[in-house]
């Protein structure tokens, strides 16, 4: 008798984790700051997601391949210290550009189904259509889209990399809580949308939204 080979059973569902490194992730409207939260919600997301791939794009005006696919989320959870809102240098943050770079690491992997998880404080109205249009085509091809709000309604000043804040006719410009059109863009993509809470129901929420089978 000769034991022949088994093929490796993945386990698991592979997520991309996009995470916004914008001066909009700048304000302290949340406590120490939206990015410092950001990367704390980003370890617990990676230990409730470590039995598949998982792979990290930060993004800001233009999106980048910080860990492609990986069943080693320590690659991540020590790259995560080190990761700073403004650090790119982009200011408006361009999430369509972000989930189609999301879709490519999908796609590059195989994956028939698959989940792609946002962590960021705002949407651009502008952008809605193209974000809208991306999410229903990411669905039908089986790759669910969630989103976790980072941020509060009443929001805080925007921090330039230099530490100035960014003026408009000599005040502070606030950024709030892209509520609607973050809660838009996670229903066209057949996930979820949550704000950040201080234990983990948003994270076992956006995780149970599990990805379905794609359309033929």
């Amino acid at each position: 008798w000769k034991k022949l080979p088994q093929p490796a059973v993945k386990k698991g569902i592979d997520t991309v984790y996009l995470l916004d490194i914008s001066v909009f992730m700048t304000p302290s409207d949340v406590k120490p700051s939206r990015m410092d939260r950001a990367r704390f919600k980003m370890h617990d997301f990676l230990q409730e997601t470590k039995d598949g791939q998982n792979a990290l794009i930060l993004y800001d005006n233009e999106p980048f391949v910080a860990v492609p696919l990986t069943t080693d989320q320590k690659v991540i959870e020590q790259m995560l210290p080190t990761i700073q809102a403004g650090m790119m240098g982009g200011r408006m943050p361009d999430v369509n550009l972000a989930l189609r770079k999301a879709e490519d690491l999908l796609k590059q992997a195989g994956a028939a189904k698959g989940r792609i998880v946002l962590l960021g404080g705002y949407i651009c109205d502008d952008e809605m259509p193209q974000v809208l249009k991306t999410a229903e085509e990411l669905k039908k091809e089986g790759y669910t889209l969630s989103v976790l709000g980072i941020g509060t309604d009443y929001g805080a000043p925007l921090q330039m990399p230099d530490g100035a804040f960014l003026m408009h006719q000599g005040k502070p410009v606030l950024s709030s809580l892209s509520h609607q059109n973050m809660k838009k863009a996670a229903q066209a993509g057949g996930g979820v949308y949550r704000t950040m809470t201080l234990n983990e129901d948003d994270i076992q929420a956006v995780i149970g939204a599990t990805p379905q089978t794609p359309d033929i």
